[in-house]
C-alpha cells in the first residue's frame, strides 16, 4: 500500500491561489483600514434635518420612464443638496430625508450618484407594515439615528439603507442586500465606509468593542484592533469575535450570507503585520482562510511554540514574506495542546502548494473539533482499522480534524484516514513509541520516499 501525503496531491489544484479571505487583493487586513473620524458615528455632528425645511417642500420630478424603485420614494434615489449644516428632504417625498451616501462613504471612481431617501422613526408604528424602527449608527443628532428598514441582518451579514440594484462602483458587483433597507440588530453597528468590496450605501453588522466584557454568546472575544480611527483618546476600535484566532487557526466563514469579519484573526500584537487571514482556494471550503503572519525586514517573525520561526520572503504579492515554524509532520512536533478547542495542532508543510522550490513554509494548524477517529496500521504498513474519512474533495476542513499526532493521508481523491507521520531512521525523535504510546510501534515506510512512513503497532 502506497500512502500520498495531502500537500502533495493538492499542489497542482491550488498552486498560485492565494488570496484574502473576505479582503482586497494583497495581504493588508481590514483592521489597517482608516474608521471615519468619529469611529463610531459618521454623521454625528450634522444638525437635526427638519430644520427650516417645509415638509411638503420638494417636487418629485416625473422622468417619463417606469421605474422598479420610483425616484424620491422610500429607499430610492434623490438628489441632495448636500448641505454641510444639515440632512434634508430634498425631492424626497414628505416624510423622508435624502442621505448622500456617496459624500459619505464613497470614493472617487463612483458611476453616478448613490443618494437615496429613508425614513426616520421613534417606534415601529411610524413605519410601514412589516418594517421595524432601528438604528443607523449615524447618530441621533444626524435626524436619521433611527430609521425604518425592512428587516433586520444577523451579526457579520450584510446591511444597507437603499433599495437601489445598481451599483455605481467598478469595484463592486454584488450588491448585499437584495433591493432591501437592511439594518442590524440592537447593539451592533452597521459599518460603512471602511470595505471595499462593498457599495457606498451598505455594510457589515458589526458590533464594537472595548474588552472582552462588552461582548457576549458566540462572539466572546473581543477582536482589539481590528478598526483604527483617528481618535487620540481611542485610536483602536474592537470587534466581537468568535474567538482568538492566531496563526495556524481557520478565519472566514463557510456561510455565504455571512462576510467572516466575525471569526477574523486575532489583533492584538502591539506591533504590525498582525495575523492575517489568507484563502488556499480549494483546500478548505469556499469562505473559509488561515491565519498567517506576514513579515518584512522591518517587522520580523516572532517566536512561536517551537522557538524562532524563519521570514520566507516573497509569500505575499506585496513583497512581504511569511513566518514558517520549525515543526515538522514526519514525525509530528506541533505541540499536543494548546488552540481555541485546546486539541493540539498539526504540522502543515505548504511549500508544495505554491510552488516554492526550497523555501520551507511550515506551520502548526490548530486541530478541530469533533476529533476523527484515527485509522491503525500493523507493523508493515496494512490497515488494520481504517477509522474516519479526513478529506472530501473540493475543500473541507475534516484533515485537520485528526487527533494529535496523526495527520490525513489521501487514500483516493476523495478518502483520506488519520495517520501518525515518522522517519525511518530510529535516531529521529520523537520516534513512534513516544509519540504513540506503545513501546512496540514502529515506522512502516509506506510512503513513496523510503525514509518517511506512519507508525505501526
Amino acid at each position: 500500500m502506497k500512502l500520498a501525503r495531502l500537500n502533495s496531491v493538492l499542489a497542482l489544484s491550488i498552486a498560485g491561489s492565494l488570496a484574502l479571505a473576505g479582503c482586497s487583493g494583497d495581504e493588508t487586513p481590514d483592521g489597517g483600514t482608516v474608521f471615519p473620524d468619529t469611529g463610531v458615528t459618521p454623521d454625528s455632528g450634522v444638525n437635526n434635518p427638519d430644520s427650516g425645511v417645509d415638509s411638503d417642500s420638494g417636487v418629485i420630478p416625473d422622468t417619463g420612464v417606469p421605474e422598479a424603485c420610483p425616484y424620491g420614494s422610500e429607499g430610492c434615489a434623490c438628489t441632495s443638496s448636500l448641505d454641510p449644516n444639515a440632512l434634508l428632504q430634498d425631492d424626497c417625498a414628505s416624510g423622508l430625508i435624502c442621505v448622500p451616501f456617496d459624500a459619505l462613504f464613497g470614493g472617487d471612481n463612483l458611476t453616478g450618484p448613490v443618494q437615496s431617501c429613508v425614513k426616520p422613526c421613534s417606534t415601529d408604528a411610524d413605519c410601514g407594515a412589516g418594517q421595524t424602527c432601528a438604528e443607523t449608527g449615524f447618530g441621533d443628532e444626524s435626524g436619521v439615528g433611527t430609521i425604518c428598514m425592512d428587516r433586520i441582518a444577523n451579526y457579520d451579514e450584510g446591511c444597507g439603507f437603499s433599495r437601489g440594484l445598481i451599483s455605481r462602483s467598478p469595484d463592486v458587483e454584488d450588491l448585499l442586500t437584495g433591493g432591501e433597507i437592511v439594518g442590524c440588530s440592537p447593539g451592533d453597528t452597521c459599518v460603512m465606509g471602511v470595505f471595499g468590496f462593498v457599495h457606498p450605501d451598505e455594510g457589515i453588522c458589526l458590533g464594537f468593542c472595548d474588552t472582552d466584557a462588552d461582548c457576549s454568546g458566540d462572539t466572546p472575544y473581543c477582536n482589539p484592533k481590528f478598526f483604527t480611527s483617528t481618535s487620540t483618546v481611542n485610536p483602536n476600535i474592537g470587534v466581537c469575535s468568535t474567538a482568538k484566532n492566531g496563526a495556524g487557526a481557520l478565519c472566514g466563514s463557510e456561510n455565504p450570507a455571512k462576510q467572516g469579519f466575525s471569526s477574523y484573526c486575532d489583533t492584538s500584537d502591539d506591533t504590525a503585520p498582525n495575523t492575517i487571514c489568507v484563502g488556499l482556494g480549494g483546500l478548505f471550503n469556499p469562505g473559509k482562510g488561515l491565519c498567517m503572519t506576514a513579515c518584512n525586514a522591518a517587522e520580523p517573525c516572532a517566536n512561536d511554540d517551537l522557538g524562532a520561526q524563519t521570514c520566507v520572503p516573497d509569500f505575499f504579492t506585496s513583497g512581504d514574506g511569511v513566518c514558517s515554524s520549525n515543526c515538522t509532520a514526519f514525525p509530528e512536533t506541533c505541540p499536543s495542546t494548546g488552540g481555541s478547542a485546546n486539541l493540539g495542532k498539526t504540522c502543515f508543510e505548504m511549500e508544495t502548494l505554491f510552488n516554492l522550490g526550497e523555501d520551507q513554509v511550515h506551520m502548526c494548524l490548530e486541530h478541530l473539533a469533533p476529533p476523527l477517529v484515527a485509522a491503525t496500521v500493523d507493523t508493515l504498513g496494512n490497515i488494520n482499522n481504517g477509522g474516519d474519512n479526513c478529506f472530501a474533495n473540493g475543500g473541507s476542513d475534516a484533515f485537520l480534524k485528526c487527533p494529535w499526532p496523526s495527520s490525513c493521508f489521501l487514500l483516493a481523491a476523495d478518502q483520506g484516514i488519520c495517520l501518525t507521520g515518522c522517519q525511518t531512521d530510529p535516531a529521529v525523535t520523537p520516534d513512534c513509541p513516544t509519540l504513540t504510546g506503545v513501546a512496540t510501534a514502529t515506522c512502516a515506510a509506506v510512503l513513496n520516499d523510503p525514509n518517511f512512513g506512519v507508525c505501526g503497532q
